[in-house]
């Protein structure tokens, strides 16, 4: 004879495990729900992004043809500026400026910023003798200062109130009046 002891089948148990059962799959179905939302938000993005990098190769493109272009105008000016009949261009160091009943006058060095394959940089700065030679400045003067590597215009009042030791500058006489000051890019 055989005897089943400790199986015995507990009502109550059942209905809770079916309860967390159902609750569980309940869960589990928000959760896929929720999933699905997400799964179409995260296309919907990946579009976005995929359209903003095709938007900026356009701005890139666009980017690249317009600093070529203003490269060549640079050059075109630059080369019709330096052929221009009296047109005189020195490079120099302002050492000092001066005003003095309404007259300004600068105190210059002059000096070369050459082209030398052979040095660091590819150019080397020449200041031969130290040279005092004075100049008078024309109120009506542009001025071009470099700021993040990049020449900006400032005021003749902003420009006499800077630091310039060190700084070297073409200088550009029309009819020995000088006309403009730009400061010379330097590594």
């Amino acid at each position: 004879m055989f005897s089943l002891a400790g199986c015995t089948i507990n009502e109550s148990s059942d209905g809770k495990i079916d309860e967390q059962l159902q609750t569980l799959n309940n869960e589990i179905k928000a959760m896929n729900e929720k999933l699905l939302i997400y799964e179409r938000e995260l296309s919907v993005k990946e579009q976005t992004i995929q359209e903003l990098k095709e938007e900026l190769e356009n701005y890139s493109g666009m980017y690249r043809e317009q600093t070529s272009y203003l490269e060549n105008l640079a050059n075109i000016n630059q080369h019709l500026i330096l052929n221009m009949p009296d047109l005189t261009h020195i490079q120099a160091f302002i050492k000092e400026i001066n005003e003095h009943n309404e007259e300004l006058t600068f105190l210059i060095d002059y000096a070369k910023w050459e082209h030398n394959s052979d040095a660091p940089n590819n150019a080397n700065l020449v200041n031969e003798k130290e040279e005092n030679i004075k100049i008078r400045v024309n109120k009506n003067v542009e001025t071009y200062t470099i700021e993040n590597a990049t020449p900006t215009y400032k005021t003749l009042e902003d420009f006499i109130t800077e630091k310039h030791e060190d700084r070297l500058y073409n200088l550009y006489f029309i009819e020995n009046k000088l006309v403009l000051i730009i400061e010379q890019l330097l590594p």
